[in-house]
């Protein structure tokens, strides 16, 4: 079975849950990527102009 693709909503929710957690240190792609379980790829392929 494939894994559903992420949106930049799902992203995003992930960034705000981090935030809430963690603080502005845990707004990094990476750290992003490991919870999502994907690659920060996928966040520069939503987010282009970062």
């Amino acid at each position: 079975m494939t894994k559903p693709r992420l949106t930049a909503e799902d992203w995003i929710l992930a960034g705000f849950r981090s935030l809430s957690k963690t603080g502005p240190d845990g707004l990094k792609a990476e750290p992003l990527a490991r919870a999502l379980a994907t690659t920060k790829g996928s966040f520069y392929w939503h987010f282009k102009d970062v």
